[in-house]
């Protein structure tokens, strides 16, 4: 409760963890012990509120953000989900709005809604929570922080987010019907128990920590390459130019990262509307993600591996650029009214 006191053989040979020790404690000096508590509840509950207020501004960012650009998510679901030919992005986009009409671009977005509010609030809460502790806990620079709550933060949203980004991407390719959000879910695991959530837990598990560590070392060599353009000759940090420098290598770290990984966007797609090979007359199993990689290899040729990179593309582009310094914004006003 705020700091140690230590307990005076007045109190008739007590152990110093005993309830009747602390009971003596409380009532000798009841006045600077309740002090010492309510000031230690404050401290906590200002750091609560900070967090609250980073996974508040998370939340409200990454949903606008997630609801503009759903459409362009929704053409990437369906380009990488057809198998039989190969669409560019706009000959997608007029195909499915010959067939559907606007309809078609906001399929699974009740799901968007869902998840980019609560997984995002949970995602930055986390990562701002676990930054400083690992700040505060263990002998690690700024940089390390960050990098290791990230991959952390990013794990426990994967956990908690991945049942209804499988319904949404299922939504999106017209292999699930625009049902709620846990009705959708718990209608995939009665008809195929946890196998289509398991296969894809195991890629995002891998995509994100590849991702967050790629793009980080990334990160830090693009800077340190650019360092010439924000340290002066005498030594000192350029900030304005620190911060470009900083942002264009943060940018260009993210797209490298995207198109690099565009292998592995598609597995997670295909395995999430359900990807299944030949068992028995009455059951199919769900296809590894190796099964699914063979297949595509063998079936759709090398360059299909590549679909859908021009939508990733563009949402890489727009969450580098649009998100994040309205979420510093928001995170700032809301810290500066505790």
């Amino acid at each position: 409760m705020g700091q140690s006191v230590s307990i005076q053989s007045s109190f008739h040979g007590k152990s110093e963890h005993s309830p009747a020790a602390a009971a003596d404690m409380i009532g000798s000096d009841r006045g600077g012990y309740m002090r010492r508590a309510l000031s230690g509840a404050k401290e906590k509950l200002r750091a609560n509120s900070a967090y609250i207020a980073a996974g508040f501004s998370g939340g409200v960012t990454f949903f606008t953000a997630d609801l503009l650009i759903h459409p362009i998510d929704t053409i990437r679901a369906r380009i990488q989900a057809e198998s039989r030919q190969f669409y560019s992005l706009q000959s997608m986009a007029r195909s499915m709005y010959a067939d559907k009409g606007l309809n078609a671009f906001t399929r699974g977005i009740s799901t968007t809604m869902f998840l980019s509010m609560t997984g995002n609030f949970f995602y930055f809460f986390a990562y701002d929570k676990l930054r400083i502790e690992f700040a505060e806990n263990y002998p690690l620079s700024v940089e390390s922080s960050s990098f290791f709550s990230s991959i952390v933060a990013m794990w426990l949203y994967t956990l908690v987010a991945n049942p209804f980004e499988l319904l949404r991407t299922r939504i999106q390719v017209g292999v699930s019907p625009q049902i709620g959000v846990f009705s959708g879910v718990a209608s995939i695991f009665n008809s195929e128990g946890f196998a289509p959530f398991l296969g894809t837990y195991r890629m995002k598990f891998l995509y994100d920590t590849l991702g967050v560590a790629i793009t980080f070392g990334l990160y830090e060599k693009f800077r340190e390459f650019a360092s010439p353009m924000f340290v002066r000759e005498d030594g000192e940090v350029d900030e304005n130019k620190y911060i470009i420098a900083s942002a264009a290598s943060f940018f260009s770290a993210n797209v490298l990262v995207t198109l690099l990984s565009m292998p592995v966007s598609l597995l997670i797609t295909r395995l999430q509307i359900g990807a299944e090979g030949a068992e028995g007359p009455t059951r199919r199993r769900q296809l590894s993600a190796m099964e699914v990689f063979r297949d595509i290899w063998h079936n759709e040729g090398a360059r299909s591996l590549g679909k859908g990179w021009s939508a990733r593309l563009i949402m890489t582009l727009y969450y580098s650029t649009f998100p994040m310094p309205v979420y510093e914004a928001i995170k700032l006003r809301l810290t500066s009214l505790h």
